[in-house]
């Protein structure tokens, strides 16, 4: 588990995860940090209430609004960075 003074890992994967204009190699490694993040599950249940903009819970904004829809969630009106609330 991730102390409360560190941050989590895809904020220091050195890619943006909040750019709409990553290249298809920066999604996948993004991905890939997400996938392998200790946090995952605190992530996919904040995206349950909140929208972010870019990658997260290894999922893109796309596939998110996806999940939310399967899920019957509505989608947040304005995507915030991942960790703009903590």
């Amino acid at each position: 588990m991730i102390g409360h003074n560190r941050k989590p890992p895809c904020a220091t994967a050195g890619v943006d995860f909040t750019a709409d204009n990553l290249s298809d190699r920066d999604v996948a490694r993004a991905v890939d940090v997400c996938l392998e993040c200790p946090v995952m599950v605190q992530c996919l249940e904040y995206l349950r209430k909140v929208e972010v903009a870019g990658i997260a819970g290894g999922m893109t904004v796309a596939e998110r609004e996806e999940w939310r829809a399967r899920q019957g969630l509505e989608r947040s009106p304005r995507p915030l960075p991942v960790w703009a609330t903590t």
